[in-house]
């Protein structure tokens, strides 16, 4: 994801995003705090799963599964497991693989670049 995305995803629709307190952060890539509404789309599966996304950065972000939602991804065989995720409000859809799964909370890093989608989101 580039930084103008980035700024994208920070602007008006996630006017609350903030970087983390100094000397937590240890990735490459800074991640912002934000509170951003998100729809996965599994590779191999009908039904999509709704999630917020707690934090991101160029390179990957934070998901939560909201409560009440099975997650299909919740076993650990389900790392390395690509979707694609799209955020609502800022219309930018992104190839994602699993990092790290806990509980209702999964690590994802971004596999290609975001691209911006044209038409309407299709929530099956």
């Amino acid at each position: 994801m580039s930084a103008q995305q980035i700024r994208v995803i920070h602007g008006a629709s996630s006017a609350d995003a903030q970087p983390p307190p100094q000397g937590i952060e240890r990735r490459g890539a800074p991640r912002f705090h934000t509170r951003t509404a998100g729809i996965i789309f599994p590779a191999n599966a009908f039904a999509s799963l709704p999630c917020i996304i707690t934090d991101i950065s160029a390179s990957g972000a934070r998901l939560e599964i909201l409560d009440g939602w099975f997650n299909p991804y919740k076993d650990p065989q389900g790392i390395g497991q690509e979707f694609r995720l799209v955020m609502r409000i800022d219309r930018l859809e992104v190839p994602c693989a699993i990092v790290r799964i806990a509980d209702n909370v999964m690590g994802v890093r971004f596999v290609r670049a975001a691209q911006r989608l044209k038409g309407p989101v299709r929530v099956r």
